[in-house]
């Protein structure tokens, strides 16, 4: 900041102009690299699934073709049947963030042979759907190494980077989730009064 008004005290209005079309250039020629960066990983990683389970227990939770990014930094399940293979519960502390509303939290429901309880990321109201968001430090990606062992990374960007790519959210993800949401009316409603807390306006 202290260096634009710098310029704009010190350059004539040419110069100003030359700056101005300098950055927007800098800035096109960023963009254009990271959008080829992500074409040439998506080429790379096309095809690619593996099963994502529970760090805890080991528990299916979905397939990674069914992850999806929303506004770059939400990494949601858009597989309907999660609901299945989860617990949810509603928030008490609910808010509202910048680009969704926390309403509560998925639970690994474990397996048949032992119950896990392992917090799996956050439920949020995003775009007017209830969605899962995964966190990458609870679960394991099952692509074993030659000990047999699971890969075990902690960030998405790492995982979206080396394992497979993530596709952004559709709005044909949003509708299937919405029409499930509506479906089970008693689910729909304690998320709605949790949203409302968190807002304070109607569902």
């Amino acid at each position: 900041m202290r260096l634009c008004l710098k310029h704009i005290q010190t350059k004539s209005e040419a110069q100003m102009k030359i700056l101005v079309e300098e950055k927007i250039k800098e800035q096109k020629a960023l963009r254009e690299t990271a959008m080829a960066q992500r074409k040439e990983r998506r080429d790379l990683l096309t095809g690619r699934s593996f099963d994502l389970c529970c760090r805890l227990c080991g528990a299916f939770i979905c397939k990674s073709s069914d992850m999806r990014v929303a506004c770059d930094s939400q990494y949601v399940c858009c597989d309907p049947t999660i609901w299945q293979r989860i617990e949810t519960r509603v928030h008490s502390n609910s808010k509202a963030l910048s680009i969704a509303t926390l309403v509560g939290k998925p639970y690994c429901k474990g397996t048949k042979e032992c119950v896990c309880n392992e917090v799996l990321g956050t439920i949020v109201r995003l775009y007017g759907a209830f969605l899962p968001t995964i966190s990458a430090k609870a679960i394991v990606v099952d692509d074993k190494d030659e000990r047999g062992r699971m890969k075990d990374e902690k960030k998405w960007e790492t995982i979206s980077r080396e394992k497979f790519f993530i596709e952004p959210i559709t709005e044909r993800d949003l509708v299937c989730f919405r029409d499930i949401n509506v479906s089970s009316r008693f689910f729909f409603l304690c998320f709605c009064s949790c949203l409302k807390f968190a807002v304070g306006e109607r569902c």
